[in-house]
């Protein structure tokens, strides 16, 4: 029995230094691969930005699209240090601009001021885009929130039409009471 014992434990012993060595030569391995990875992941995002960052809104510039972009764009300037430059892209409802950020480098370094008509809406109408707003572009935050839906007056158009002004509507303003600036009066009778 004792020898049999000791036969054991020496076999025992023989696996546990294998496997000892095996694992010790794996993660030595595992280590010596993932390593230079994980170094260079923090040195990346430290770079970022290293030049600027365009970002296209694809609606003409001055409307309220615009507007909200430029206000995002001057605050991630301040935050990152490189300019945000904006690049209106308008036409086609929105989907022109649309098609050139798809097509664009998947950097970082060029983002889009999306709205519900760009990536919802169009697709729904224009079977046809040359993006797929699912698969093309990835959520990176929300900039506004507006309500879009109305109701109509609860007055028929006709009768909005005939009736005069409520005393609301025909309260003078500010604009509507001061002199009009003299290169607009007309010239004193001679």
């Amino acid at each position: 029995m004792k020898g049999r014992y000791e036969l054991n434990i020496g076999v025992e012993k023989h696996k546990s230094s294998i496997g000892r060595i095996l694992m010790t030569t794996m993660t030595k391995l595992a280590i010596a691969l993932i390593a230079p990875l994980l170094a260079s992941l923090p040195s990346q995002a430290q770079d970022f930005p290293n030049h600027n960052i365009t970002m296209i809104v694809p609606f003409p510039a001055g409307g309220p699209s615009d507007t909200v972009a430029r206000i995002i764009a001057e605050g991630m300037t301040r935050h990152l240090g490189h300019n945000v430059v904006i690049e209106n892209v308008g036409g086609a409802g929105g989907t022109l601009g649309a098609t050139r950020a798809s097509e664009a480098t998947p950097d970082g370094y060029t983002i889009m001021a999306a709205s519900m008509g760009t990536v919802i809406a169009a697709p729904s109408f224009y079977p046809n885009l040359k993006y797929d707003s699912t698969k093309d572009f990835e959520p990176i935050g929300m900039t506004a929130n507006a309500p879009a839906a109305t109701r109509p007056a609860r007055r028929s158009r006709s009768e909005r039409r005939d009736s005069p002004p409520s005393a609301h509507q025909m309260q003078p303003t500010a604009a509507s009471t001061a002199p009009a600036p003299p290169a607009a009066r007309p010239a004193p009778p001679t």
